[in-house]
């Protein structure tokens, strides 16, 4: 006997992008490559209009769970690598988090945690592993660069690995289809079609984000060789898909998370290991969090069920809360990194950088690539503490002291 649908199954029977990511053995890697390429670019350009106000997602809780835990398996499997362990650690959060504000969500948006977790845990599959076709088409343009081939297209091969796993699973092209949609462009932010997040596309401090720049320049990159792509999508719109993106940019703005942005410029060779290009890039992060935080809070006010203020919205109070934490620490370390102070404590390397701990005793780190060294400041002069061969890790040990 046929096993009845649960009724949240019944819903989007449409098969909305047609038949996308096709493996044929008989193409060149190349060739198939681009056209998984296109596939995924098509999905980010063609947002579906009747999941704008969706709050639950087609799939029975139970399927739901399993996908959750197929996607988590994944990205354990795949985290080798710093990059890899770094987005792990990242969906680990926003999974944390997610449960903790699960009254609030439910009250405030009628969205259920669980269906938020499902879309945190697919939203970065492809940092867990990129698709080997995607990756040899795409290194036919960028050559060998780490952000180019790994970082900014990851959201292309999240489309694909949501389908292959989703298949593994029973669950039908159409229903992946809605959950590509709702993770489609959440690295963009805040809806930058609105003319009043207009700003985070300029050119002023803190913006254009991080993500908007790298991606302008990648599409301009690609464009040239064939690959039409657009220089900003649309983001989200749906309570869900929103969700996500609140939670996404909170943690963007998080000292936890600063080892991914450090490390994806680190691992790229686009960054030195120095006091001047950490502040920087820590400093752009933060800001950038903060105001994409409220921005897309504010998105969310359409969708609140009863009117509340966003003052009275337990999620955004403490993560704005949590981000002017974030804020202090910055200011910190560009006080403690001033040359005054660095004649003061004879700092004479240029890749060092000053901290101080809760009891006020410095620290400071040397880091170049492969190695660092952490010593602390005792009886006016520098004792060795540690030796570590990820400079980006041992500095963060320093400051997560202050958010123990």
């Amino acid at each position: 006997m046929k096993t009845k649908p649960h009724p949240r199954e019944e819903f989007n029977s449409a098969n909305h992008y047609g038949t996308v990511f096709q493996e044929n053995a008989s193409l060149d890697p190349v060739v198939l490559g681009k056209k998984q390429c296109e596939d995924a670019i098509a999905i980010l350009e063609n947002r579906l209009t009747e999941n704008r106000d969706l709050r639950r997602l087609p799939l029975s809780p139970d399927l739901a769970s399993r996908l959750k835990n197929e996607c988590i398996a994944f990205l354990k499997e795949e985290a080798a690598g710093t990059f890899e362990s770094d987005n792990l650690k990242h969906v680990g959060r926003l999974i944390s988090h997610m449960k903790r504000y699960a009254p609030d969500l439910k009250e405030t948006l009628d969205v259920l945690s669980d269906d938020a977790i499902l879309l945190a845990a697919l939203h970065d599959l492809g940092k867990g592993q990129s698709v080997p076709a995607m990756e040899e088409y795409l290194t036919t343009i960028f050559n060998g660069e780490f952000i180019n081939l790994r970082v900014l297209p990851h959201e292309l091969y999240s489309m694909y690995w949501i389908q292959k796993l989703s298949r593994k699973l029973g669950i039908p092209d159409a229903v992946a289809h809605t959950l590509m949609d709702q993770i489609a462009n959440h690295n963009f932010g805040p809806n930058l079609s609105d003319p009043a997040n207009r700003h985070f596309l300029q050119s002023a401090p803190g913006a254009p984000h991080w993500w908007v720049k790298h991606w302008s320049d990648w599409a301009t990159k690609a464009n040239t060789e064939g690959l039409k792509v657009n220089s900003v999508y649309g983001s989200p719109e749906s309570p869900l898909a929103l969700t996500l993106v609140f939670f996404d940019r909170v943690d963007g703005g998080h000292p936890h998370s600063w080892e991914k942005f450090l490390n994806q410029d680190v691992l790229s060779g686009e960054m030195q290991f120095s006091a001047e290009n950490i502040i920087q890039i820590l400093e752009d992060s933060q800001n950038t969090s903060r105001e994409q935080v409220i921005a897309v809070a504010e998105q969310l006010k359409v969708h609140f069920r009863k009117k509340v203020e966003l003052l009275n919205f337990r999620p955004f109070t403490e993560a704005i809360e949590m981000l002017d934490r974030s804020k202090q620490t910055v200011d910190q370390l560009k006080r403690c990194n001033t040359e005054e102070v660095r004649e003061k404590l004879n700092i004479t390397v240029p890749n060092a950088i000053l901290y101080q701990d809760k009891k006020g005793v410095w620290i400071r780190i040397d880091g170049a690539p492969g190695v660092a060294a952490k010593y602390r400041w005792e009886n006016n002069r520098w004792r060795l503490s540690t030796r570590s061969d990820r400079p980006v890790a041992l500095f963060l040990e320093a400051v997560y002291l202050d958010w123990k």
